[in-house]
């Protein structure tokens, strides 16, 4: 455990430091206002390119995987796993404590609020209005970074990945960055506060770091077999053979 924590320091703890300043700021700001400020800024070019950034959650981040899964067994089961484990937790917080979405929220604040939360939302963007608690999406954003993050290392540190140390903690922050970005975007387009971005983004930590565990057994029994390595190779025997009666 000592040697994960090590290799994953830039991750962890840029996480820690993330996670440390939105409870600070729950803790410190009033929901509304809170969600207020967090969207003072808005432009025409800026809501393109968070309605870019919130869809990656709903499928390319998935399309991405599929380079894994012709490449080893054990990172598409153990990132399958992570995936499924968190979206149950989600899920299953969402539906039992049905919390109102910022649309809703808003609707029965007072006039002054609700004028401010309407210059503040995004044209062309469906707003929903229950179940914002906790944020699917977020969950989404920081299981995929924390599976590439934590694999990372953990191939880089085996020689398998040329990158140094260095290069590791680099390329482990951009991954935080990014899920911190998907994260926002789900605030910035009105569809979720703070809190459930926080509880999201804790979901989407967690399950990666509690499954380990199953990734170093998969990859201890699997080793580098591959999803499409039986194929390929029956099928190069069965050419080669063809071409040998051929011949």
């Amino acid at each position: 455990m000592k040697t994960f924590l090590r290799n994953n320091a830039p991750y962890l703890s840029g996480y820690l430091v993330l996670l440390v300043m939105m409870l600070a700021a729950l803790g410190s700001t009033g929901k509304a206002e809170l969600h207020l400020a967090l969207n003072a800024y808005h432009a025409a070019w800026l809501d393109e390119v968070m309605k870019f950034i919130t869809g990656l959650a709903n499928w390319p981040l998935y399309a991405l995987m599929l380079y894994f899964i012709v490449k080893r067994y054990s990172v598409v089961i153990y990132y399958v796993v992570c995936e499924l484990s968190a979206t149950a937790v989600v899920q299953v917080l969402k539906g039992a404590l049905n919390m109102p979405r910022p649309k809703t929220f808003f609707g029965e604040c007072s006039a002054e609020l609700q004028q401010a939360f309407a210059e503040i939302t995004t044209e062309g963007v469906r707003m929903h209005n229950w179940h914002s608690f906790p944020s699917g999406h977020t969950q989404t954003f920081f299981v995929f970074a924390t599976v590439i993050a934590l694999l990372l290392t953990y191939n880089a540190m085996r020689g398998r990945l040329p990158y140094s140390r260095k290069m590791q903690a680099f390329m482990q922050l951009g991954l935080l960055l990014f899920a911190a970005l998907g994260g926002y975007s789900r605030i910035y387009l009105c569809q979720h506060f703070l809190a459930d971005v926080c509880a999201g983004s804790a979901i989407g930590v967690l399950m990666p770091v509690l499954c380990w565990p199953v990734y170093l057994r998969l990859e201890k029994k699997l080793g580098d077999d591959c999803l499409c390595y039986r194929y390929f190779t029956d099928k190069k025997q069965k050419t080669d053979s063809l071409e040998g009666n051929q011949k």
